[in-house]
């Protein structure tokens, strides 16, 4: 029959589409995802330059310079009176040395408004406990600025010189994390219309099970003579099997008597019988 191999084509065609439809939904999944990952990203990023810009200018507003163009570093350390950058840059060390905060921040002193802190952090390397200070310089946005990864130099007026080094580097972070904002959102075009298109067969998965429900309607169809012929042919077996067995009563071949053979046939019994009980009584 032809409509099963039609029924079995279109089935496999279905097969093949649905799956289709599931890998083109996993897909859209994974998209959706990288797309609020990306917009949260871009969004944090954005924040993050404002505030950088905010404290800069604030920087700017506040800077002080000498008579030669030279910005002046009027650092002040609590319980450190001088302005001497090699007193400041000894006493930093030694900050550097003892501190231990316990890895909360710790304020040290302040520089043109942004405070200063430290902060001791733990490691281990080699299965042995390290302890290490690391010092930031934070504005009003919030953000904490470093130099050298955190680390202060040896040398004291290169350390003294450690928050003014980490405010200069303003700029270039404001940079970096437009570089890296114009970089991720690159993909949001493409991952915003992933987001509101759809899968473009549907229609034809719909129509081809259209067409195999009309198909399985002609086969279920096709197979009702069938069905209807054998329940003919066992319906006249059963006739035949609940037919009453012949009647062996003697039937008279009288031509005068006038009545039908079934009835002298039942007449002709009930006298054998008659005959026969008669007969018992004269023998008694």
């Amino acid at each position: 029959n032809t409509d099963l191999l039609e029924k079995a084509k279109l089935e496999k065609k279905i097969t093949a589409l649905e799956s289709e439809r599931q890998a083109f939904a996993k897909n859209k999944a994974a998209s959706l995802i990288k797309l609020k990952d990306i917009t949260q990203r871009v969004a944090a990023n954005t924040e993050t330059v404002s505030r950088m810009r905010g404290d800069w200018e604030t920087f700017m507003s506040r800077l002080v310079k000498d008579k030669d163009g030279n910005v002046l570093n009027p650092i002040e350390l609590n319980g450190v009176q001088s302005s001497d950058v090699k007193i400041i840059g000894v006493k930093l060390n030694e900050i550097a040395d003892n501190a231990a905060t316990n890895g909360e921040h710790y304020k040290i002193g302040t520089l043109y408004g942004f405070t200063l802190s430290v902060k001791t952090e733990n490691s281990q390397k080699e299965g042995l406990f390290m302890k290490e200070n690391r010092f930031f310089i934070e504005g009003e946005g919030s953000i904490k600025y470093t130099h050298n990864n955190g680390h202060m130099a040896s040398d004291p007026k290169l350390a003294s010189l450690y928050f003014l080094s980490a405010l200069e580097k303003i700029p270039k972070l404001i940079e970096k994390y437009q570089a890296d904002t114009e970089k991720i959102a690159g993909d949001l075009p493409v991952l915003r219309e992933v987001e509101t298109g759809a899968w473009r067969k549907e229609n034809e998965l719909k129509d081809i099970k259209s067409e195999l429900s009309a198909l399985d309607r002609k086969i279920q169809l096709s197979l009702k003579p069938i069905e209807q012929g054998e329940d003919k042919q066992n319906q006249t077996q059963e006739d035949k099997i609940s037919l009453p067995p012949e009647s062996h009563a003697p039937v008279s071949t009288s031509r005068n008597t006038g009545k039908s053979p079934a009835i002298f046939s039942v007449s002709a019994w009930y006298f054998s019988i008659s005959l026969g009980i008669f007969s018992n009584a004269l023998r008694k």
